[in-house]
């Protein structure tokens, strides 16, 4: 009898146990509703998420897809054109204001946006590139090149060449990416970049013969090297007729980029 108690009490508190976890995880999957008025501070609560902002009252259906692969809160507000438009504003983005739109915040602060009514990739490639430095296909100006041969014409060719080394797993390339693709937008340039986790490593062997001498300006140990011997990434090399003209050690921001690239006259001074 006992023993037939104890078993039914044991069903009793897996089955409460279930309920429980089954009302968290509803709990955890909601799309947390926020008056406009107190946005800073859940965005101060909450460090990192999603808003969601309605043209009226509708449901996104990007919302589950962010949660569940990225298990991120997501908010949801409704303000104004206006409202949005000085969000965006005030968080200095150079984006459009829709409705209805995702705004991407960490740290409590405003990151990024983009529209909600777009494909499921193109909203997933928005968040990887806000959340992640990871540039969206359609936004992506630099160049890269399939074989050795084509860079290696460049190299000994009377054009100044301007190509950046990196690799995937380099969180500097990764944050460097989208300063020297902007450069090549705004300055209708040609950047080539070589990731040497992706590129062909037959190919990528025959760039590294190159006869580069890479300074020791360049370099970490304060001694010049070469291609072949190794060198810091990510590294911006400027070349023309076979030569090294210039070179950028490591991550610069946009501004550092412009300014070298000028002095080494791949972009006019007065521009």
């Amino acid at each position: 009898m006992k023993k037939n108690i104890f078993i039914v009490g044991f069903f009793i508190l897996v089955i409460i146990l279930l309920v429980v976890l089954v009302k968290i995880e509803k709990a955890g999957s909601r799309v947390i509703e926020v008056n406009y008025s107190d946005l800073s501070t859940k965005m101060a609560e909450y460090k990192e998420g999603l808003i969601y902002v309605p043209s009226n009252n509708e449901d996104s259906t990007f919302v589950d897809f962010f949660k569940k692969e990225y298990k991120i809160k997501v908010l949801k507000t409704k303000m104004t054109l206006n409202e949005l438009s000085d969000l965006i504003k005030s968080s200095n983005l150079d984006i459009d204001a829709k409705l209805p739109m995702f705004i991407i915040f960490d740290e409590g602060k405003v990151i990024g946006g983009f529209e909600a009514e777009i494909t499921e990739k193109e909203a997933n490639e928005m968040f990887r590139y806000y959340y992640f430095n990871e540039i969206p296909s359609k936004m992506i100006y630099y160049k890269t090149l399939s074989t050795a041969e084509e860079y290696i014409k460049k190299v000994n060719s009377n054009d100044l060449t301007v190509a950046v080394f990196g690799y995937d797993a380099c969180s500097y390339c990764n944050l460097y990416k989208p300063v020297f693709n902007k450069v090549a937008k705004d300055y209708n340039l040609n950047i080539y970049y070589f990731d040497s986790d992706k590129y062909n490593e037959e190919e990528y062997l025959k760039i590294l013969d190159l006869d580069l001498t890479i300074p020791a300006s360049c370099t970490v140990d304060g001694n010049e090297t070469s291609l072949k011997k190794g060198f810091p990434k990510p590294m911006t090399l400027v070349t023309k007729k076979g030569k090294l003209v210039g070179c950028i050690k490591g991550y610069v921001n946009e501004d550092s980029l412009v300014k070298k690239l000028k002095e080494f006259k791949v972009l006019e001074s007065g521009k």
